[in-house]
């Protein structure tokens, strides 16, 4: 708990860097691995907004991966999101919603070199599409690149990553009587933080994100603490079999 601590202590100073707003992203949640290479995952997360002392979103998350090879693993996922309504005029309603659906892939660069390293660098390509009450839709086109270093210690790993969002419908126009959508590169977020590998299948990660906005003028930190329980298959122990002497 000392060192969970002294890890949180370190990460604050770095969310004075700018003026920008500071928010708390917390989740919890389970993966089942009926399979050795199967794997569904369900969470739910509680967005905080610590700048403003309000409340931001509320989400819950279903993901399925599949690992093609131990390098290389395709996924999809839906989440449902719960958030304070900015059209309140047209429904009285004081919260809405939105869906989105994702699909992509995850290579780890260093395992396909060197399969026994316990370092790694995933890179992670998916698009998304998000439905909304009273907005239009976005579709999303994410890069992701996240280093996972070894650094000697059995229960936690620093990571660092970056990651792109491409929105393909940002802007739109008419052109001859036909609706025309034009892409923007519209954010960067990019990560710094720490993975526990706790016993009997618990795992925790803290760190913090740095959201820089294309579209807003004000930017955006984030500390995140997320906890996962795995349940997976337990093996087999081979039956002891005692030898029948030979006649």
């Amino acid at each position: 708990m000392k060192k969970i601590s002294t890890i949180f202590l370190l990460l604050i100073p770095l969310l004075g860097v700018s003026q920008s707003t500071v928010f708390n992203w917390s989740d919890a949640g389970i993966k089942l691995k009926p399979t050795k290479r199967f794997t569904i995952s369900i969470s739910g997360q509680y967005r905080w907004n610590v700048s403003d002392k309000i409340y931001s979103k509320t989400l819950f998350s279903a993901k399925l991966k599949y690992d093609i090879a131990k390098a290389f693993s395709i996924q999809a996922s839906y989440r449902r999101a719960w958030m304070p309504n900015d059209y309140f005029y047209l429904d009285n309603q004081m919260n809405t919603y939105g869906h989105r659906f994702a699909a992509g892939f995850t290579w780890d660069l260093i395992q396909t070199i060197h399969s026994k390293s316990k370092s790694s660098l995933k890179y992670t390509a998916q698009i998304q599409k998000e439905f909304f009450k009273f907005k239009r839709e976005q579709i999303y086109l994410r890069n992701k690149l996240e280093l996972n270093l070894n650094i000697g210690l059995k229960r936690m790993k620093p990571f660092l990553s970056a990651e792109s969002f491409y929105r393909t419908n940002q802007l739109y126009q008419m052109v001859n009587n036909e609706i025309i959508y034009t892409g923007f590169m519209n954010e960067m977020r990019y990560g710094f933080g720490f993975d526990f590998n706790l016993p009997n299948n618990h795992s925790l990660q803290i760190g913090t994100l740095y959201r820089d906005f294309k579209t807003n003028k004000y930017d955006a930190w984030v500390v995140q603490f997320s906890y996962f329980y795995t349940l997976e298959k337990k093996k087999e122990k081979a039956s002891k079999t005692t030898g029948v002497p030979e006649f």
